[in-house]
């Protein structure tokens, strides 16, 4: 049995206050989790995922038991469970939309066994279900990109007809997200090498947000601020100006709250090593950095990778690879 691979995620704006209702941009990371071994059981759901030290079933007392679970009873159709093996090309913890893949997979998977055919909208919204269990109240974005993939413009709530004057041609994805059609420039992703709790971090900006409530949206409105700066700069291929963007970006994300020692010294040896811009991507707190590296990239991995980092290549929302 063949089920098609999920992606994983890159954010570059928008993290955080996406889960309060302004936009973000994404993109996919194509064949992040693919099933390596798929078939049917009778009654219950067993998962092997070696990248998470994984091998149980819906039984097991931890999260992903849970997940398990609720998979099983959710999917419509006959009563059919599955064993499958996993192989994850992102680590956990590290902001790349690992849980969001592995539900779109769990999701695909269960539905070929049992014999259904979920649009992409379907799977999306049965994996939304899945990644609430892993963090309580996901925005949607990580979900949408493990389905979809490409570049994504997202906003909690519905957009509004007529749509916002892009630069690029949209087409509507969801009610929630609008694909786009642009040009992306080289990339380096590096992974901090500490993992984060996306429930937790997500958490700690809700508090707050509650304990200062004006200042927390002052940030949140410079961020979408950010955002359509950088889209332009984007689409228009304007590589410099979003790099500014970019580091923006991360100056507020640090004024949120949500960067780390370890954030802060990958951002600043790209930085010096020729990206042009450079953040964290995801909920923060460790996690993956994302480096603007136009004819530089090869020199920013190899900065990370000397210091220790796991660091990959992104040439394009088609391509990416890790760095030898």
């Amino acid at each position: 049995m063949t089920v098609p691979p999920s992606q994983g995620k890159v954010i570059l704006f928008g993290e955080h206050a996406v889960v309060f209702g302004r936009p973000a941009v994404g993109l996919g990371l194509p064949g992040a989790m693919v099933v390596e071994r798929l078939r049917p059981l009778a009654d219950h759901v067993k998962l092997c995922l070696p990248a998470w030290n994984f091998d149980g079933c819906c039984c097991h007392p931890g999260l992903l038991g849970k997940v398990l679970h609720r998979l099983f009873e959710l999917l419509p159709g006959r009563r059919l469970g599955m064993e499958l093996s996993v192989h994850s090309r992102i680590p956990p913890g590290a902001g790349l939309g690992s849980s969001a893949a592995l539900a779109v997979l769990l999701v695909r998977a269960l539905a070929r066994v049992r014999g259904l055919e979920l649009d992409l909208a379907e799977q999306r919204r049965l994996a939304h279900v899945l990644e609430e269990i892993f963090h309580g109240r996901p925005s949607g974005l990580d979900d949408t990109l493990a389905c979809f993939g490409g570049v994504c413009l997202f906003r909690r709530r519905e957009w509004s007809k007529p749509l916002p004057a892009l630069p690029v041609p949209a087409r509507r994805l969801s009610a929630q997200a609008l694909g786009l059609e642009c040009r992306l420039p080289e990339m380096v992703v590096g992974y901090t090498g500490r993992e984060h709790q996306t429930r937790h971090m997500v958490e700690l900006v809700r508090r707050r947000r509650q304990r200062q409530p004006q200042e927390t949206e002052v940030l949140f409105a410079e961020m979408e601020r950010c955002l359509w700066w950088g889209l332009d700069s984007l689409c228009a291929g304007r590589w410099a100006e979003l790099g500014l963007a970019l580091n923006s970006n991360q100056q507020l994300l640090e004024l949120l709250g949500v960067s780390s020692p370890e954030i802060a010294s990958l951002v600043q040896l790209a930085r010096r090593h020729g990206a042009l811009g450079a953040k964290l991507t995801g909920a923060g707190g460790g996690g993956a950095v994302v480096a603007l590296a136009p004819g530089n990239q090869r020199e920013v991995a190899r900065a990370w990778s000397r210091a220790g980092h796991r660091t990959w290549y992104l040439d394009g929302a088609d391509d990416w690879r890790m760095a030898v």
